[in-house]
């Protein structure tokens, strides 16, 4: 989560390294990441202090409260400056995690001695003798700027400033008005908005022994912007003893408070979300065990002849009686049995057979990406040792950004060999697969680098941070350049002498059967508007949506208001469950679209398991403009397209998931029946 990884920003360890293997990609991806995840120390210490030791306080970034994309470096407004003299500033040294996280240390220079209390110490002088600077700070402070400070890893938020408009400046007069009588000397008729500033930061620290449990900053001292003014900014320090344990100092930051009551209230709300979810399960298996007893017990087990009853049932007769449908009242074998037409056809390859195979193989392994993300994330603990070296303790948020860098590398290799297997399945073509095997490996990363330019560049124009940095960009391209894209390749070859061509449950005809909604005229063959792929696609994505959107906002709210999401357990038993409903959903719209004897069930199937992301994106444009509060070009930018990779992301793991799921249903119920 974007906010979930400020907790931890500071601090990294060195990648263990890897053991000996014979894979060379192996091997290229060890010295990658070995090199870049090197440690960040934010001190020489290992979390213990002794009486009097410096304290480095380090900042982060600076920008609008509702604006969480748009960041700028925490130097870059009049009222956040160096302090004028002292220590030696500091500088970190940045790991992979760091940057890919998009984050810029700065050393504060701020000198806060462990236990040692500060009083009204003077940090630096600003005089507002510029129009143009005064403007910015009286935007800074109505757009509700906020900075990011890190002591000892731990994470303190503050306000630039406040904003008064000018009804509250009166409503304020007039009060001081009354208690001061006479003395007032502004009237509160003349009151006109005005912007304040905060020229006081006041820590409080608290402490258990010789270790740091939690960090308090609260801004004092406002005066109005005013041109020619002189301010002096200052800062004190008070120590607290406290009897917290500090390998719990961070549950405070928990969405869930270390009461289990904070931003998302009681984890009960997600219990309940994850019960509703489970009946959402039960009620879409329910559906697809119906589906298979009808299509299995009524129309094989029921009738061996296969293709002679099938001949009956489009013939509109009973096949156990020969009388008309009509007359025997038996009008759900009619409903039923059209599936069984279809064998000749069911298995024909799907059409833009390429694009189907790229999104397979990118689908199936942004799924392992995701699920092991998930899994590392619960074997992680925001807060770490409170023993140990500070080389062998690391950043969480960084490691765990650096393996999931490693994990999509090395899922390469199960990309390419799902995206070749699908193309050879259905084509032996000695020349397409090339062209197959070099646009699976680039879809993907060539939509990130895309999006990720698009906003660097717009972030530049506005002066903002981008959104990763060109070396950063130069690192990802080394990465999968040396291991992705081998992998890639070596998948799409293991798979390309493994798997047979045109080995299905029952022989493909070598002419294609007419689809009912091609040929609309003929008789008997109306398509039915339940059936049609549209109506199919808006049900299929219906349970599937219901079951998350509770998860969905609390992912929202984490990622886009600087909150803290420790909930990663249920994120991941909600991800199985929209898993297990999406291929239920898919299953149930597949079986459907035969029975209309159309056998395209290949794009149906992916495309009904990821029809819950269209809901989501409606979602998430509702969010946008009802309760995000986000404005700006840059924010909005920023939002929509983080929005579109994840959807997409979504998109692409959910219909592979589902188009598994439904091509062992697929083969299942064909595999009994008998071909010509």
């Amino acid at each position: 989560m974007h906010s979930a990884a400020t907790s931890s920003r500071v601090r990294s360890r060195a990648l263990h390294p890897l053991q000996s293997s014979p894979a060379l990609a192996l091997l290229l991806l060890g010295l990658c990441l070995g090199v870049l995840a090197v440690p960040v120390r934010a001190d020489e210490h290992d979390h213990r202090y002794t009486q009097g030791e410096s304290v480095v306080l380090w900042a982060n970034k600076v920008g609008p409260y509702h604006n969480p994309s748009e960041i700028y470096p925490y130097y870059s407004l009049p009222g956040l400056c160096p302090p004028s003299s002292g220590r030696p500033l500091l500088q970190p040294r940045p790991s992979l995690g760091l940057l890919l996280q998009g984050d810029s240390l700065a050393d504060t220079g701020l000198s806060l001695p462990f236990r040692r209390a500060v009083q009204g110490e003077r940090v630096c002088e600003v005089t507002l003798d510029k129009q143009d600077v005064l403007d910015t700070l009286n935007e800074a402070v109505q757009q509700h700027y906020w900075y990011e400070l890190i002591l000892d890893e731990l994470p303190v938020y503050g306000m630039l400033g406040e904003f008064i408009n000018a009804e509250e400046m009166k409503a304020e007069l007039e009060a001081q008005q009354a208690t001061q009588g006479d003395a007032a000397q502004v009237a509160p008729a003349a009151a006109q908005a005005q912007g304040f500033i905060y020229t006081h930061k006041s820590f409080s620290v608290h402490y258990n022994g010789d270790q740091i449990v939690q960090v308090d900053l609260t801004s004092e001292n406002p005066r109005p912007l005013t041109l020619g003014e002189r301010y002096s900014f200052t800062y004190s320090v008070s120590w607290q003893p406290s009897t917290a344990p500090f390998d719990e100092r961070f549950a405070r930051y928990d969405s869930g408070g270390a009461d289990g009551v904070g931003a998302f209230g009681s984890h009960s709300i997600h219990w309940v979300a994850l019960f509703n979810s489970f009946m959402f399960v039960l009620f879409i298996c329910g559906l697809v065990l119906l589906v298979l007893n009808r299509a299995v017990k009524h129309s094989l087990i029921n009738g061996g002849e296969g293709p002679l009853r099938a001949a009956s049932t489009a013939a509109g007769k009973d096949p156990e009686s020969g009388r008309l449908l009509a007359e025997s009242g038996n009008n759900d074998t009619l409903e039923d049995g059209r599936w069984r037409l279809l064998s000749g056809d069911v298995f024909r390859a799907p059409s833009h057979l390429r694009l189907y195979a790229v999104l397979m193989g990118t689908g199936v392994q942004l799924l392992f990406l995701l699920v092991s993300a998930l899994v590392l994330s619960l074997l992680f603990s925001w807060s770490t040792p409170s023993t140990g070296d500070s080389d062998e303790r690391a950043s969480a948020t960084s490691l765990l950004t650096v393996l999931c860098l490693g994990l999509y590398a090395l899922s390469s290799a199960a990309q390419g060999y799902v995206s070749s297997a699908v193309f050879k399945r259905h084509s032996a073509s000695h020349t397409e697969w090339k062209r197959t095997m070099l646009v699976t490996a680039l879809f993907y990363p060539l939509l990130l680098l895309g999006v990720v330019l698009g906003l660097n560049t717009l972030s530049l124009l506005q002066g903002s941070v981008p959104v990763l940095s060109g070396g950063t960009i130069a690192v990802l391209l080394l990465v999968w350049l040396c291991v992705s894209a081998p992998l890639s390749l070596a998948g799409t070859l293991y798979a390309r002498s493994r798997v047979p061509t045109g080995v299905f449950p029952c022989r493909v005809n070598a002419i294609r059967r007419l689809i009912p909604s091609e040929n609309p005229g003929a008789a008997g063959h109306g398509q039915s508007w339940r059936n049609s792929w549209w109506v199919l696609l808006a049900a299929a994505g219906v349970l599937p949506f219901g079951s998350v959107f509770v998860e969905l906002y609390f992912v929202l709210v984490s990622f886009w208001h600087s909150s803290f999401l420790y909930v990663c357990g249920f994120l991941l038993l909600v991800l199985v469950v929209l898993l297990v409903v999406s291929a239920c959903a898919s299953i149930v719209a597949t079986y459907l679209l035969l029975n209309a004897e159309d056998y395209r069930w290949a794009w149906m199937s992916f495309q009904a398991g990821a029809a819950s992301t269209g809901y989501m994106a409606l979602y998430v444009v509702y969010y946008f403009f009802a309760k995000s509060g986000m404005s700006g070009a840059l924010q909005t930018a920023c939002f929509f397209a983080y929005a579109f990779v994840a959807l997409v992301t979504l998109a692409l793991l959910t219909g592979a998931a589902a188009s598994i799921a439904t091509r062992a249903f697929v083969n299942r119920i064909y595999s009994y029946t008998k071909a010509d």
